[in-house]
C-alpha cells in the first residue's frame, strides 16, 4: 500500500492511498448534551439512559447498554436534550476529556458529552477507535477557567483520516479482536497481581493471627511505637541531596536535609492509605504521611510488619479526603512477643515478602509493556499498517 502526504491545519501527515482527511462536522452530526433540573423528582428515576463522563469512565467495554442515573419523558421534554441512536459514538468533552463509548441503545447525555450520530460511509466501531487515537490532540484544543472543556465547534472542525467503508470494517474487526486480546492479558495480569498482594496477606495472617500469636500480650500499638506526622515541604522548597522524601504513596524526590534517622517506617496519613514503608537511610518524612517517631526499643522491621497487618484503610476517616488519625492508630490492641521473637518474625516475613516481591515485579513490567499495546495498535491502523 502505497502513501501520499495531506496538508491539514500545521500538520502534514502521511496517509494511506484511498484515504482523506476528513472533518467530524461532515462525517457526523455532533450533538450536545444537558441536565433536567435536579431538584424536580419527576424528572428522575425513568428509562431513558442518559450518560454522563463517571458513565463513560466506568465502561470495561467499548458499548454503553445504561446509566447510573436516568430521567422520565417529562425530564427528557424539560430541556434542550436529543436521544441519539444506538450507533452513535459518545465522547466526554470535559472532567476530563477523553473517555469514549458506542452507544448500544438509544441515549442521551449530560452537558460533559458530545455525541456522534453517524453519517453514511462511517462506521461506529472504526469512529471509536479513530477518535481514541487523536484523544491527545482533542484534550489540546480543551480551555476554560473553571474546568477544561472542548466544544461543539472545535470537534466539527476536528479532522480524522477515513478510509473507505469496506476498508473501515476490516480495521475495526481487527482492532476489536486484538484490543480484547490486550484486555483479558491485562485482566489476567491484575488478577496475578491481586494475587500476590492476598499471599502477603496471608502470611501476615499466618503470624498475627496464628496458634502461636494467640499467646502473645495484648497491648495498644502506643506502647508498641509512636506515630508522628510528617513535615511539609513543598518542592519550590526543596533543595536537591542525599535524603529521600516520603510522602503517603512512597519515595517522591530528594532533598538536602532529613528530619528523620534510619531505620525508618512510613505509612500515609492523607491520601493514600494503607500502604507501609520501610527505608534504611535517613530521610524527611512529608506531611501526607505518618512515620515511627519512637520503636520503643521494639525491633523497627516488626513494626513494619505489624502496620502492614493493622487493617489502616478501615480506621482512616473516609470523609472527603481520607485522613488517617495516629490517635486511632495508637489505640488498637496488637499481639507483642518478645524482641527475639521479633526478629524471628521479621526474618521469616522477609523472606516470604521477598518472593512475593519478584513476582509482583514481573508482573507489573508485563501489565506495563501490555498498557502500551493500545497506543501501538491504533498507530498502526491508522497509517494503514493493519
Amino acid at each position: 500500500m502505497t502513501s501520499m502526504e495531506i496538508l491539514t491545519g500545521s500538520r502534514k501527515t502521511p496517509l494511506p492511498e484511498g484515504w482523506r482527511w476528513v472533518k467530524l462536522g461532515d462525517a457526523c452530526r455532533v450533538v450536545n448534551g444537558t441536565t433536567p433540573k435536579s431538584g424536580v423528582q419527576e424528572y428522575w428515576g425513568g428509562d431513558i439512559v442518559w450518560v454522563t463522563p463517571t458513565d463513560l469512565g466506568r465502561l470495561d467495554l467499548p458499548y454503553i447498554k445504561g446509566s447510573e442515573r436516568r430521567i422520565t419523558n417529562e425530564g427528557f421534554e424539560s430541556g434542550n436534550l436529543e436521544i441519539v441512536p444506538a450507533g452513535s459514538v459518545v465522547l466526554s468533552s470535559r472532567a476530563p476529556i477523553g473517555h469514549l463509548g458506542i452507544a448500544s441503545v438509544p441515549l442521551c447525555t449530560n452537558q460533559g458529552c458530545k455525541s456522534f450520530v453517524l453519517g453514511e460511509g462511517i462506521d461506529s466501531d472504526f469512529l471509536f477507535f479513530a477518535l481514541k487515537d487523536s484523544v491527545s490532540e482533542i484534550q489540546q484544543l480543551g480551555s476554560g477557567a473553571t474546568f477544561t472543556e472542548v466544544s461543539k465547534t472545535q470537534l466539527e472542525k476536528f479532522e480524522i483520516p477515513v478510509s473507505p467503508l469496506p476498508e473501515q470494517k476490516r480495521i475495526a474487526a481487527i482492532l476489536r479482536e486484538r484490543m480484547d486480546a490486550v484486555e483479558r492479558a491485562r485482566k489476567s495480569a491484575e488478577e496475578q497481581l491481586e494475587a500476590a498482594q492476598a499471599l502477603m496477606h496471608s502470611h501476615l495472617r499466618q503470624i498475627f493471627e496464628g496458634k502461636e500469636a494467640q499467646q502473645w500480650r495484648k497491648i495498644i500499638f502506643e506502647s508498641v511505637a509512636i506515630l508522628q506526622r510528617g513535615y511539609d515541604l513543598p518542592i519550590q522548597n526543596r533543595t536537591p541531596g542525599q535524603y529521600p522524601v516520603m510522602t503517603s504513596s512512597g519515595e517522591n524526590g530528594n532533598n538536602h536535609e532529613c528530619m528523620a534517622k534510619a531505620p525508618g517506617v512510613i505509612t500515609g496519613r492523607s491520601g493514600s492509605i494503607g500502604n507501609v514503608y520501610y527505608i534504611e537511610k535517613d530521610y524527611w518524612p512529608h506531611n501526607t504521611a505518618l512515620f515511627v517517631k519512637d520503636f520503643q526499643g521494639n525491633y523497627p522491621r516488626y513494626i513494619f510488619f505489624l502496620l502492614q497487618w493493622i487493617d489502616l484503610k478501615s480506621i482512616a476517616n473516609a470523609t472527603g479526603v481520607p485522613t488517617l488519625d495516629r490517635k486511632s492508630v495508637h489505640k488498637v490492641r496488637v499481639p507483642h512477643p518478645d524482641l527475639a521473637k521479633q526478629k524471628e518474625i521479621s526474618d521469616y516475613l522477609s523472606g516470604k515478602f521477598y518472593d512475593v516481591e519478584i513476582l509482583k515485579d514481573k508482573v507489573e513490567s508485563q501489565l506495563t509493556t501490555i498498557n502500551t499495546l493500545p497506543g501501538a495498535l491504533l498507530r498502526q491502523a491508522f497509517r494503514g499498517e493493519l
